[in-house]
């Protein structure tokens, strides 16, 4: 019984003294963290280890000392059988601790989890309450801090962390709210590293009008974007050779074979020949593109969607409604335009040379071809105007400012650098660069979604297009082949004479009445090649001053045989 009453004494005292130090080390906590790794209490931003932790902490020692002092007063009373006892807990120990290493893992835990776990421990701040990883690695349990709700980014980060770690594609489960707040990282198949056409034909049939398809990502989902809940501008941003006008080819069999129309902006003249050339490299223009290559038809092109702009939203003004829709039975605005500007680095500085070059004296210093540019980014969502940018890096300067890019809400890229990455994704995780072709990254608002685009022939194109009714695009937009695209525009259910592989086109009621034969504009001109440039025909309009016929949408008609006399020097 003195024994007895000693043994609970001392562990009275025992625990009365870890209390006491308990204070202490709370009252001086670097002294704890020197001893232990971790605060008692927050410090500089991290949390303190859980109270659990600490009592089998607490637990562990003080059961390794009374234990120790039991051990010597058993030895003392009693060897032999001390010894005996000794042995078996041995024995017993060695047992629990093969059975600890075979459950333990060790390769498992030093190859993946310990790096994920320290990984994790940065990104909270403080170690995780629970770190699971199955051997498999086809889930991963973590749990979060009750004290600190995640907001997105801080949530991507912590997926991105964990999954490079651990070198898997995993699709999250958050629960951040109760009594156990965890994340649970399910694993699932890569991005396969190619695809093509047929894998996505029923999804682009099924699709929603205001739907587009990006490509395919983890797990074999198909990827889409929304023109109306996430953005309707896009802009890619990908080094050579990685796929941008794959893409756009995939984003444009999706829409033309809707009923919209094109309009492509290429300083590098030849990203899309399937546009304008047929296999037997014949020229023939599809009726549903106009296609803008010279950098004065860029710079007319551009000044153009400014006015189109402006024309669109006077008639939404006439035949909106008090919900903002416009119904179909009092009009439209016209067929939903795409704006293709592709190499716009390229393009911007050709631009400005251009601009200088032409630009009267009083007319503002900054090219007029960006306020287009910007029109469309900043009102054509309700005008059914949407506009994909593409640069090799898409910065401000080459797209007419920064508030035009911000417009841009989707955002691809691929074999990116770190520079680039920032710039248009600002502090979101970034993912590795793959060289894969077609593999990019799709940025919406903080979602980022690792995509393959599948590889589109463009024959296949091309063909996939013809094969259905086309929407000519409005007689007054600038583009190459113009007479190719007037004749082509033929009534419903009848075939083009101009093209051996014309598709069947259909009239749209918007587009303005058959203009007067035998005339000719400024434009059109400078393509047949009578002027060099835009410049130097209105400047011999403004000397010559050749007989006015009408307009042609936004464009002024002359008679063919004036323009001809201008041409010739010859004066009125």
């Amino acid at each position: 019984m003195i024994y007895a009453a000693l043994i609970v004494v001392a562990l009275i005292l025992l625990a009365r003294v870890w209390s006491q130090l308990d204070e202490f080390f709370s009252t001086y906590p670097h002294l704890w963290r020197l001893l232990s790794g971790n605060y008692l209490t927050k410090r500089h931003g991290r949390e303190p280890i859980a109270r659990r932790r600490r009592l089998r902490r607490a637990g562990i020692r003080t059961s390794a000392l009374v234990g120790l002092v039991g051990f010597g007063w058993a030895y003392t009373y009693h060897q032999r059988g001390t010894v005996h006892a000794l042995i078996a807990a041995a024995a017993v120990a060695v047992v629990f601790l093969g059975w600890r290493v075979w459950r333990f893992q060790p390769i498992h835990h030093f190859r993946w989890v310990r790096p994920a776990r320290r990984a994790v421990t940065a990104e909270l701040g403080a170690p995780p309450d629970t770190f699971k990883v199955a051997r498999d690695r086809s889930e991963v349990t973590i749990g979060l801090p009750l004290d600190h709700v995640l907001d997105d980014k801080q949530q991507k980060a912590l997926e991105y962390a964990v999954t490079t770690r651990l070198a898997i594609a995993a699709e999250p489960a958050w629960r951040q709210h109760g009594t156990s707040p965890q994340l649970i990282l399910r694993r699932v198949e890569p991005c396969p590293s190619f695809v093509d056409w047929a894998l996505f034909e029923d999804a682009c049939a099924h699709a929603k009008p205001n739907e587009l398809i990006v490509g395919m990502g983890k797990d074999s989902k198909i990827i889409t974007v929304s023109l109306t809940q996430d953005s309707p501008h896009f802009a890619l941003s990908m080094g050579s050779g990685a796929g941008k006008s794959n893409l756009t080819a995939f984003w444009l069999l999706q829409e033309l074979r809707r009923g919209a129309v094109a309009l492509i902006l290429d300083a590098k003249w030849t990203s899309h020949p399937w546009v304008f050339k047929d296999m037997d490299s014949e020229y023939d223009q599809l009726p549903c593109v106009r296609y803008c290559r010279r950098t004065e038809d860029l710079h007319d092109a551009m000044v153009w969607l400014d006015g189109e702009v402006e024309r669109r939203s006077q008639v939404s003004d006439v035949i909106m409604n008090a919900k903002g829709d416009m119904p179909a039975h009092l009009g439209t605005v016209g067929p939903r335009i795409w704006v293709i500007a592709e190499e716009m680095n390229l393009a911007a500085d050709r631009l400005k040379e251009y601009w200088a070059e032409i630009r009267q004296k009083g007319q503002p210093a900054r090219s007029p071809a960006f306020k287009g540019i910007g029109a469309v980014a900043q009102a054509g969502r309700s005008l059914d105007m949407h506009m994909v940018a593409i640069a090799q890096q898409l910065t401000a300067a080459s797209i007419g400012g920064g508030a035009v890019r911000e417009n841009l809400g989707v955002r691809c890229l691929a074999r990116y650098q770190l520079n680039t990455w920032k710039m248009l994704c600002g502090d979101l995780p970034m993912p590795p660069s793959v060289m894969t072709p077609g593999r990019i990254q799709c940025v919406v608002g903080p979602s980022v979604d690792e995509a393959q685009t599948p590889l589109m022939d463009p024959e296949q194109v091309r063909d996939l297009i013809l094969a259905g009714d086309m929407i000519p695009v409005p007689m007054d937009m600038p583009g190459i082949a113009s007479s190719i695209l007037h004749n082509s525009v033929v009534p419903v259910g009848a075939r083009s004479l101009v093209a051996s592989d014309q598709g069947i086109v259909v009239q749209h009621a918007s587009l303005p009445p058959a203009r007067p034969p035998g005339t000719m504009t400024l434009n059109e001109a400078v393509a047949a090649g009578w002027w060099p440039t835009i410049g130097a025909a209105r400047q011999a309009r403004w000397r010559h001053k050749p007989e006015f016929m009408g307009k042609d949408g936004r464009e002024d008609l002359y008679r063919v045989s004036e323009l001809a006399k201008c041409k010739n020097g010859s004066q009125r």
